[in-house]
């Protein structure tokens, strides 16, 4: 594994660990609550389910595989859109095992963690940041 490989995943790792954290002790109603900003109408839930399929469509495209649209619950539960997110970022880190390192791996990163900050960034406005509580 190359030094690039190394810090690809380690953006990804403190990336998802600060997703987690903006979500510490959300409740169900916060979940159900709509995000506002560039999320529009989307719930927490909807955000968080939108962000895993995001992270699968990067996978494909980085394969040079087509993208399959799943279809998203209305209103997911806390439960499935965590275990979604898990399932993404394994099929991420297993691509980025099997891909060379170069361009579609720094793309994908970049991608998967821009979106993850935007989000993380939009639930501190709306709910506040856990720390702050």
């Amino acid at each position: 594994m190359s030094a690039s490989d190394e810090s690809q995943l380690i953006r990804l790792e403190r990336s998802r660990a600060q997703l987690l954290q903006a979500l510490t002790e959300r409740t169900e109603a916060d979940f159900a609550r709509a995000l506002g900003g560039d999320f529009g109408e989307s719930t927490l839930g909807q955000g968080l389910a939108a962000l895993a399929q995001a992270e699968r469509a990067d996978v494909a495209t980085a394969r040079g595989q087509s993208v399959s649209e799943r279809q998203m619950s209305e209103q997911p539960l806390p439960p499935q859109v965590t275990h979604d997110l898990a399932g993404a970022r394994h099929q991420t880190l297993t691509a980025l095992a099997q891909l060379e390192d170069g361009d579609s791996t720094k793309f994908l990163v970049e991608a998967i963690t821009e979106r993850e900050a935007a989000l993380i960034a939009q639930i501190d406005a709306i709910l506040g940041s856990p720390a702050s509580e």
